[in-house]
């Protein structure tokens, strides 16, 4: 079984505005690695082989992908101990988007969390503070989205990306 999600993966610009943050909250929390940077559209957990089939040959029919975020705001999440970046406000396309993932993922039996969702990308774990930052917003781009996995290895979690898709559409 492999541990996945769907994801927005940041352009280069987006990729460069994300570094440079993290780097300024090294002293209260661990930086996301750079090549882990993303935004959850849905987490979907441990899947098999056969869900991982199903999931994507259903996410490969979706259009009109929500691939811009302004990501105006530093929160400190007290529970899960992160760092994030998330929008004041956001497209309701994400909202959409999010549920049509929700309902390929119910069609493959996967049980999926049932909070609100909250599109952020997660800048450090670990956290202990919320540092005082003036942050510029980030323009949060991505040109489709991903299926990715969650992989364990000796120096922390990798993440790795299986399947891209493009709106053809856009």
């Amino acid at each position: 079984m492999k541990r996945l999600f769907f994801a927005l993966w940041p352009d280069q610009n987006t990729l460069s505005a994300c570094t440079a943050i993290c780097k300024q909250l090294a002293d209260c929390g661990k930086p996301v690695a750079t090549n882990n940077l993303h935004v959850t559209l849905l987490f979907l957990g441990n899947i098999n082989a056969q869900q991982q089939t199903e999931l994507t040959l259903g996410a490969a029919k979706l259009r009109n992908i929500p691939t811009k975020l302004v990501l105006d705001r530093l929160e400190f999440w007290q529970k899960p101990k992160v760092l994030c970046l998330a929008p004041g406000v956001f497209d309701p396309n994400f909202l959409h988007f999010h549920t049509e993932l929700t309902r390929i993922a119910d069609q493959s039996g996967v049980i999926t969390d049932s909070r609100p969702y909250r599109p952020h990308a997660t800048l450090a774990k670990k956290a202990r503070y919320k540092p005082d930052l003036s942050l510029k917003p980030v323009i949060w781009q991505s040109n489709g989205f991903c299926l990715a996995e969650s992989l364990s290895t000796p120096s922390g979690v990798e993440y790795k990306i299986l399947e891209r898709w493009h709106d053809i559409d856009a």
